[in-house]
């Protein structure tokens, strides 16, 4: 158990594009997800000004099967947070990550709009661009969905999400783990493995 501030913030979504031998990762989108605060910096600049960076460790990664698993701050010998990242912007304010979110998402499609070639299909590939893009959203705000819901990741059950299958897997105290399927039809059901 552990008493980390718990914020919300811009968490990034990253796929896997290219093949086996030379795999890259793309940002496709911004979700808010609540977080684990770690630590602040302040980055100072001639001008006088400072910068704010925030030390977060959002509730799930994504394994090698595209499964999402709850995780919590882990740390290594020294007491250097392994599984952290550096983000510029928190707030406690859900609302107001939403409203960033939609910009910055905003603001990604846009860039991913440039790199298409501008002749006479340019309309057609924007638009199957922007489909692709809010298609991915969707699929991904079904993660922020879970993380918003949680009152507490001291609180919640849930150890894994697989956004594909939509399933969770339940932890409970002195029992296997179950998991919780959500049917399109919005019924929950439980199915033992």
């Amino acid at each position: 158990m552990n008493n980390y501030p718990i914020k919300y913030a811009l968490m990034p979504i990253f796929e896997t594009i290219g093949s086996e031998l030379s795999e890259d990762y793309e940002l496709v989108c911004y979700i808010v997800s609540k977080c684990y605060l770690i630590s602040e910096e302040k980055t100072y600049f001639e001008n006088g000004k400072y910068k704010t960076y925030y030390q977060v460790v959002f509730p799930f990664e994504r394994d090698l099967n595209d499964v999402w698993l709850k995780q919590e701050p882990t740390f290594n010998s020294e007491g250097v947070c392994t599984n952290s990242i550096l983000i510029d912007q928190i707030s406690g304010n859900m609302d107001l990550m939403i409203s960033i979110k939609k910009s910055k998402n905003y603001d990604l499609l846009n860039r991913k709009s440039m790199g298409i070639h501008y002749d006479e299909h340019f309309k057609e590939n924007f638009e199957k661009m922007k489909e692709e893009f809010k298609a991915k959203l969707d699929y991904y705000e079904q993660l922020e969905h879970e993380t918003r819901s949680m009152r507490s990741y001291l609180d919640s059950q849930i150890n894994s999400v697989d956004l594909k299958n939509h399933t969770k897997t339940l932890l409970f105290a002195d029992q296997e783990p179950c998991i919780l399927e959500k049917e399109m039809s919005s019924k929950v059901k439980i199915k033992m493995p």
